[in-house]
């Protein structure tokens, strides 16, 4: 362990020596470099996305082959970047999961704002945090109800604590028929 640590430190001293003392230096010496890359030309990588687009398309076999051999030969590490990234985004993964299920419904139309929604399932997220326990975003009007069914739209959504939602269930509303 200390073998690499003095790597480490060895190469942060060698590597100053190629960086510019100045930050404002450094910057423009980078803009510079950038502007003479063949990538930075405007128009350059459309061109390069379309060159690969063609590639892809007649070499479909040999890249799908590789991609699926990527994926064998790093299970662990794609299920471990898959999963962090799920945690650091757990309230865009429910906000997606309940529109699935609203769409399974039928309940979201076209006009309803994805945006507004999903902050919704923010808040529920930063509640949780802040409180220390849990909130959900619950449909004012179920959407599955013996009597009537509301839209997943974000005129129907609040967030309540989650034992308040669960104890609500799809059994009361606001101005529900006796």
């Amino acid at each position: 362990m200390r073998d690499i640590e003095k790597k480490r430190a060895y190469m942060r001293e060698y590597m100053k020596s190629y960086r510019y003392p100045d930050a404002d230096q450094h910057r423009t010496y980078m803009r510079e470099y950038t502007k003479k890359q063949y990538w930075a030309k405007p128009g350059e990588r459309k061109k390069r996305l379309e060159r690969f687009k063609t590639w892809a398309k007649k070499n479909a076999d040999s890249l799908s082959e590789s991609r699926r051999s990527y994926r064998d030969k790093n299970k662990s590490r794609l299920a471990a970047l898959n999963a962090s990234h799920k945690k650091k985004n757990r309230a865009y993964y429910s906000a997606c999961e309940m529109k699935r299920h609203a769409t399974k419904l039928h309940a979201t139309p076209k006009w309803a704002s994805g945006f507004f929604i999903s902050e919704a399932y923010d808040l529920a997220k930063l509640r949780s945090k802040a409180t220390g326990f849990k909130w959900q975003v619950d449909h004012i009007v179920p959407l599955r109800s013996p009597i009537v069914s509301g839209l997943h739209v974000e005129y129907n959504l609040q967030v309540i604590p989650a034992l308040q939602n669960q104890k609500k269930s799809n059994r009361i509303w606001p101005d529900m028929p006796n």
